[in-house]
């Protein structure tokens, strides 16, 4: 049986780093520091932000260099252990060791094509940073970020009315000597949350062997479609 649940969980997180749905505009946070853990995760956030918007607003470079430039950005940014980790929760005792290190690979390609084919939706685009602030008992930063004012499906469908932003919680960890995306909060839903929803309704019809066996098909589906082919 093909996994219905994929959609769902590719709108999640891409959703979170590059389209947004219509919500209400939300303060709060600290204003960016000048110096300190929370003033480099910030600047680090905003110069993929910047990087991304330069790739994917080039009109004119070859297709199969863009892809692999974004996978270039985006694969540091992600602590992608810390996302496995949060998206199964307690599921992960289902997974032999094997299979574990199978989905994790599998889930990692996952994420990043989702995020490379949602930034190619919107050309120019990625979003940008608002405030920083530093939580030293968690060793976290939390960076409060807008999304792209657009609808799913389309940057057209943004001109049949206005959309607010939305606000995206991006908690950052010290990994390898780099800030590195450990968790995402997109207008207040725990991302890490919405995935295990889906993995957990896969999991009570199938064994881990068909969703790692299933999210394999998605990503061999995924390399065959480049989204800045002509014609995409």
């Amino acid at each position: 049986m093909r996994w219905v649940g994929v959609i769902a969980i590719s709108g999640a997180l891409s959703g979170a780093l590059a389209g947004a749905e219509p919500a209400e505009p939300t303060g709060g946070g600290e204003a960016i520091p000048d110096s300190g853990p929370a003033a480099q995760a910030a600047e680090r956030i905003e110069t993929v932000f910047d990087q991304i918007a330069a790739i994917t607003g080039d009109a004119t470079g070859d297709p199969d260099a863009k892809r692999a430039e974004l996978e270039h950005l985006i694969t540091p940014l992600l602590d992608y252990p810390a996302l496995t980790r949060a998206a199964l929760g307690p599921l992960a005792q289902r997974f032999s060791r094997e299979q574990y290190g199978e989905f994790s690979h599998e889930y990692a390609r996952y994420v990043t094509d989702t995020l490379v084919q949602r930034f190619a939706l919107y050309p120019g685009e990625a979003g940008r940073v608002e405030s920083a602030s530093y939580d030293a008992k968690r060793s976290l930063v939390h960076v409060v970020a807008q999304g792209v004012a657009t609808t799913y499906g389309h940057p057209a469908l943004q001109r049949l009315r206005k959309l607010e932003p939305i606000r995206l919680d991006l908690f950052l960890a010290e990994r390898y000597g780099e800030w590195r995306i450990a968790g995402v909060e997109r207008g207040g839903v725990n991302v890490s949350r919405s995935f295990r929803e889906q993995f957990t309704a896969v999991l009570e019809r199938q064994d881990p062997a068909a969703l790692i066996e299933q999210l394999r098909d998605r990503n061999r589906e995924a390399d065959a479609n480049n989204p800045f082919a002509p014609g995409k």
